[in-house]
């Protein structure tokens, strides 16, 4: 089917990822769109107004003929807008199969920053490694070189032309937005962050627009869009010299959905250097296809793709290494110590979720909380846990989760009557999902903490049940 023949409605704007009336995704797996409305949309095609359909059109038909050039066959697929929506998905032509091939791309067909590097940044290669700028840098860049500086070779006009002008993720949230956050991963990732691209641009200012190296219009607010572009775009990706930060124009464009198993559908085939996906389940023609951009907690969709997921299953809260603290005065802390610190190298393992944590947090109570018993019976994470330690385990957990709860700028009782007003229904979208993201958190480390105190009241009344079964036996 040829892509000029699908019209669909596209309004301009920012690229919010979610419906307006809502602070969750319309794209979760519960929210499809309904088969009546497929019908609708195969049968009548909706009338367009607006050039972004034609921008659409225009580089759908570009790119696969850059497919067709390289011997790939014709995806059935298409980009669109439904009328009424306000995001951009991917649909298909024709009806597809479960794990059938969606889309083959070459990597001279991708953006990734060696590839600019060797084109057209190639003349400023010595410059960029002096001043450190990273791949998302690089890529950040180039997108908002090719955006303001509009130079004469620019392969990727087209693509440039139907991206959004703006972004709900986190390089669009206001100072209050961010200061809502306060307290969440989020918050303090999107300080860090940001000054750091401040930083980062400042650098680029004095060593390359400053010098005429690149056009003077480039400013700040260019760079911002280029990151916030890179965050909700890009993939991450393994090739034969190890893992590389890409860009798949096309693939970009199909939305999220939190699958109810593990299955991943794209990669990188590094032998043959094609990037690959594949239908995840199998859709009717003019239903729209969705891809699974990884295992993600609602915070880091939030950050990068600017939506929430109601029940996300990947939802985590970190704790901080540092927290997992042994007390020089424990007369176990030689040993100890070194098992914690092996711990504490795999930071990203150290979290909570709902109703659990993780085995390395777990694992790491078992130490802090071991008694000399438990060392003396062997392994003791592996082994039998003496019911002190199971107590003593519970304590410390409640103490991390008030330490937790203590850096939060409200409390959960706050949040959530706050939510019941007419002032959070004023709110703007992203305060609304900032608000909701620390919600959620502060829920979960407050049902995880409820389970650890009613735990410790049944080993408490065990150990009152052994003193008594003792004293009579006495």
């Amino acid at each position: 089917c040829n892509p000029d023949e699908w019209s669909l409605h596209v309004s301009d704007g920012i690229d919010t990822r979610v419906s307006s009336n809502t602070y969750h995704t319309t794209n979760s797996a519960s929210m499809k769109r309904p088969l009546v409305w497929i019908a609708v949309l195969i049968i009548g095609l909706i009338s367009v107004e607006g050039s972004r359909q034609e921008d659409l059109s225009k580089f759908t038909k570009w790119y696969f003929q850059m497919l067709d050039q390289e011997g790939i066959k014709q995806p059935k697929l298409f980009i669109g807008i439904p009328e009424g929506e306000t995001e951009a998905g991917i649909y298909a032509t024709a009806d597809v199969q479960e794990n059938e091939d969606l889309l083959r791309v070459p990597y001279n067909l991708m953006i990734t920053s060696d590839r600019i590097m060797d084109t057209t940044f190639s003349e400023l290669k010595d410059v960029f490694n002096e001043i450190q700028l990273t791949d998302s840098d690089i890529i950040s860049l180039y997108l908002a070189f090719l955006k303001r500086c509009k130079p004469e070779v620019n392969p990727w006009e087209l693509w440039i032309d139907v991206l959004p002008k703006k972004a709900n993720n986190i390089w669009y949230f206001t100072e209050n937005e961010i200061k809502a956050l306060e307290g969440t991963r989020m918050g303090s990732r999107a300080t860090s962050n940001r000054d750091a691209a401040v930083e980062t641009f400042d650098r680029i200012k004095t060593n390359l627009i400053e010098k005429d190296k690149l056009c003077s219009d480039l400013v700040y607010d260019d760079f911002r869009w280029g990151k916030a572009m890179v965050s909700s775009r890009s993939v991450n990706l393994k090739g034969d010299k190890g893992p590389f930060l890409a860009i798949v124009p096309f693939f970009d464009f199909f939305n999220h959905d939190n699958p109810p198993t593990d299955k991943w559908s794209w990669g990188y085939k590094a032998d043959n250097q094609f990037f690959h996906c594949e239908a995840v389940e199998a859709a009717k023609k003019g239903q729209e296809i969705y891809q699974v951009y990884g295992h993600i907690s609602n915070d880091q969709l939030l950050e990068n793709y600017g939506f929430l997921i109601e029940d996300n299953r990947y939802d985590t809260i970190e704790v901080e290494p540092e927290l997992l603290g042994i007390n020089p005065e424990d007369p176990l802390y030689d040993i100890k110590a070194p098992l914690i610190q092996a711990i504490q190298e795999n930071p990203s393992k150290l979290y909570f979720m709902k109703g659990s944590m993780s085995k390395e947090l777990r694992n790491a109570a078992y130490i802090i909380a071991g008694t000399e018993q438990d060392f003396e019976d062997g392994d003791i994470v592996k082994g039998q846990k003496s019911i002190l330690n199971e107590y003593f385990s519970a304590d410390w957990f409640q103490a991390v989760i008030r330490h937790k709860l203590s850096q939060y700028p409200t409390t959960l009782d706050d949040d959530e009557k706050l939510m019941k007003t007419s002032l959070f229904s004023a709110m703007s979208l992203r305060m609304k999902q900032a608000v909701v993201t620390r919600v959620t958190e502060k829920s979960a480390l407050a049902e995880i903490g409820t389970a650890f105190a009613e735990l410790q009241l049944k080993i408490r009344e065990v150990v009152k049940e052994q003193e008594k079964l003792t004293k009579e036996e006495l």
